[in-house]
């Protein structure tokens, strides 16, 4: 070491000279923000009068001083920019896993898909991709809407929707019933967006459908399917639309839509055959040349599609019907069981329940068949009127093969086609629908429902419907069983019952004025909640649109009428005769008139008006106007 140099000056002698001077600019620019970092000696120094600091030369700086700076400069430059930094390294890691999912979602490898969907979302839970990623997963796998609405509105947060990401919200919201939210959504869009877009045409269309504005739906559905790719799918669904058609020509441009896809194969050949087969205006020589399409077809349902076939030359042919069904009983009487039974199920739904046990082996005992084999056994034997044979054949053993559901509902059609105590049928129905969880088994549990229907015990049925809604996680599937349960208080002139059910609907459906009208006419009609409809009805006057004008003036005016008030707008009440009202509406209108003065135009309208049509509340409004 040299003389009268000390260690730190040696420590700086050798770093470069670049060093040296960012140590000392790093340390004078930091002392200058944070003077209070100022070591104690320097603080000192700092205190001495500029002439003495003038004379004294500037020590160098020291290695530890240089290390602490530059750690410092690293920190602040890591804390500024290292966010963003590592929210890119965690997308990109993102991206990988998003890649392999994306790879198994095309396979249905489910399970694969949703492990890495979650290392995904691990790593970036906020990064937009990953978010849509997920959403298109939960709607692959039919998630519940009210999840894929949740997951969509995240990207709304991150201020990186894009148009695609509000129409499929847009589609979670009709599926959960949610129309007034899914309306606001559409209204959204730019106006460029719904007019060229199909995707927007078709979540429109969808949500008009579940409104039951079905020829708006239709003619929305074609603006969307004409804006689409020209693909097969998109000429399917075309030739369906044209198919509801009530003008000649464009039903058979649908029909030449769906010949040409029979004859050229693919991947809706088969859809085509069979909308052809069920066709109504198909000529016998038009079926032939569709069995001689199937026989070249190869699909895993191709037998399935030449019995829909020959069906169709059965009926065009009813001539040949004992030869076509004697060539085909010979044709399978020596193949395989899941051959002979696709047969069976043909027969069945050609009604010949006697030829279909005939071709059973006088042999072959109940305890030896398959399930399926023996529900059509079953069948035969009560369309032929065979209740005895039948009933004795239902014993333990077919109990096992049957499974309890169906046991129970053969006994019970078994006892009401003998004439068998009401009670009795009824118990079988519960213990069949006991069997299928109280309605958890919602398949099997709608079959016990609409076995009641049949049987006659409505209110049965109806109660089977509410326990199955009330379980139902599908919104969609919850509304079908409530209009269910609805249409048997309907029939049964229940208005209290109907009263319950549209209600229910009309809070799974907010923003369908249609169902809103319904629930509120009833409850009106019945007297029930008579101030919480009027606060309702008088909200709904700056929302309502034109169409909803009519009811919501007749919803006025029962509640006026109700209330004992003074009828408003009589005039502008008048005007609702012309209207295409139902007969229920039709005669409270009527009343309407009828009490305020105008009793010839009540009696007009109420003369017009069967009463077996109408509910009990009904009819005493249209004895007022009479």
């Amino acid at each position: 070491m040299r003389r009268g140099v000390s260690p730190s000056s040696c420590v700086t002698d050798v770093l470069p000279a670049w060093m040296t001077r960012w140590g000392d600019f790093s340390r004078r620019v930091i002392f200058s923000i944070f003077p209070n970092c100022l070591p104690p000696v320097m603080q000192m120094k700092k205190c001495r009068s500029s002439a003495s600091a003038e004379r004294r030369p500037r020590p160098r700086s020291s290695w530890m001083s240089l290390i602490l700076m530059s750690g410092f400069l690293l920190s602040a430059a890591i804390w500024l920019g290292g966010r963003p930094a590592l929210r890119w390294w965690r997308s990109r890691q993102a991206g990988e896993f998003l890649a392999a999912a994306r790879s198994q979602m095309e396979r249905e490898e489910w399970g694969e898909t949703a492990r890495w969907m979650r290392e995904a979302f691990e790593r970036a839970p906020d990064d937009p991709e990953v978010v849509r990623a997920i959403a298109d997963f939960q709607i692959r796998t039919h998630a519940h809407p009210s999840d894929v609405i949740q997951t969509l509105q995240r990207l709304s947060s991150t201020r990186d929707t894009a148009h695609e990401d509000s129409i499929k919200l847009m589609r979670a919201q009709v599926d959960l019933g949610s129309y007034e939210a899914a309306h606001k959504t559409l209204a959204q869009l730019p106006e460029t967006v719904r007019s060229n877009s199909a995707e927007a045409a078709e979540a429109e269309a969808y949500l008009l459908k579940m409104e039951r504005r079905d020829s708006e739906a239709d003619a929305r559905l074609r603006v969307a399917l004409n804006a689409g790719s020209d693909d097969v799918e998109t000429s399917l669904k075309l030739a369906i639309l044209d198919l509801k058609q009530p003008h000649p020509e464009i039903r058979e441009r649908g029909r030449k839509r769906l010949w040409r896809m029979a004859r050229e194969g693919g991947a809706y050949a088969v859809e085509a055959i069979g909308i052809l087969s069920a066709d109504p205006l198909l000529s016998a020589g038009e079926g032939e040349r569709l069995l001689e399409i199937v026989e070249g077809v190869k699909h895993a349902d191709k037998q399935a599609l030449r019995y829909a076939v020959l069906a169709a030359l059965v009926r065009l042919r009813p001539e040949e019907r004992d030869a076509i069904l004697n060539r085909e009983t010979a044709t399978v009487a020596d193949k395989e069981e899941s051959q002979r039974l696709a047969f069976a199920c043909w027969l069945s739904s050609l009604n010949e329940h006697k030829r279909l046990l005939a071709f059973l082996p006088a042999e072959l005992k109940w305890k030896e068949m398959s399930a399926d084999m023996a529900r059509l056994k079953l069948e035969a034997l009560a369309q032929a009127g065979r209740w005895d044979e039948l009933h004795a054949a239902l014993d333990h053993d077919l109990e096992k093969i049957l499974g309890a559901v169906s046991f129970n509902l053969w006994l019970a059609r078994s006892l009401a086609a003998q004439g068998g105590d009401v009670s009795r049928v009824q118990q079988h129905l519960n213990l069949a629908f006991s069997a299928t969880d109280r309605g958890q088994d919602s398949q099997a549990a709608v079959q016990v429902a609409e076995a009641a229907e049949k049987l006659g015990a409505q209110d049965l049925a109806a109660a089977f419907y509410r326990a199955m809604a009330a379980l139902a996680s599908s919104p969609q599937f919850r509304i079908a069983l409530l209009e269910k349960a609805y249409a048997l208080h309907l029939d049964a002139h229940d208005t209290h019952g109907m009263l319950l059910m549209a209600t229910e609907v009309a809070g799974l459906t907010p923003g369908n004025q249609a169902n809103a009208f319904r629930a509120d006419y009833l409850a009106l009609l019945a007297g029930e909640s008579m101030e919480l409809v009027a606060s309702r009805i008088a909200a709904m006057q700056t929302s309502a649109d034109a169409a909803f004008y009519p009811r919501l003036l007749l919803l006025r005016a029962m509640v006026a009428f109700r209330l004992h008030n003074r009828v408003q707008d009589l005039e502008a009440l008048k005007k609702l005769r012309d209207q295409p009202w139902e007969p229920g509406p039709r005669a409270v209108l009527a009343a309407m008139l009828a009490t305020r003065g105008d009793t010839a135009a009540g009696f007009q309208i109420a003369e017009k008006i069967s009463t077996a049509l109408l509910l009990p509340e009904e009819k005493k409004f249209l004895a007022l106007a009479r």
